[in-house]
């Protein structure tokens, strides 16, 4: 239902499904956790093109040099870096970083 949530280029639902999807992924590299959905199984078909290849990347495991380097930054718990890769992933799209980082926080 998030998906295609609003009208502009990468709506903001699925911008916010991509970032809980990275979580999604870094939490079941490091346990054994229940599979989510095969990704064939969503309807994708409410949203935009652009928006469909951002989900398909996140559940593929592709993501950018930002988020590359603010899972690294995580891993050691480095404040700073935490701070500074997270602002760059902020300045993605109008909205769309925000709500990337807003979907990977979520399940903190």
């Amino acid at each position: 239902g998030l998906c295609g949530l609003c009208p502009v280029l990468t709506p903001a639902g699925g911008a916010w499904l991509a970032g809980w999807v990275i979580r999604w992924r870094l939490d079941a590299a490091h346990a054994d956790a229940a599979a989510a959905p095969p990704l064939r199984t969503v309807d994708l078909g409410g949203t935009t093109r652009l928006s469909q290849a951002l989900l398909r990347a996140a559940y593929a495991g592709w993501v950018d040099a930002a988020w590359q380097n603010l899972l690294a930054a995580l891993s050691y718990n480095h404040a700073g870096a935490i701070h500074q890769h997270a602002r760059r992933i902020l300045q993605h799209g109008a909205t769309s970083g925000c709500a990337m980082l807003a979907g990977f926080l979520h399940s903190i």
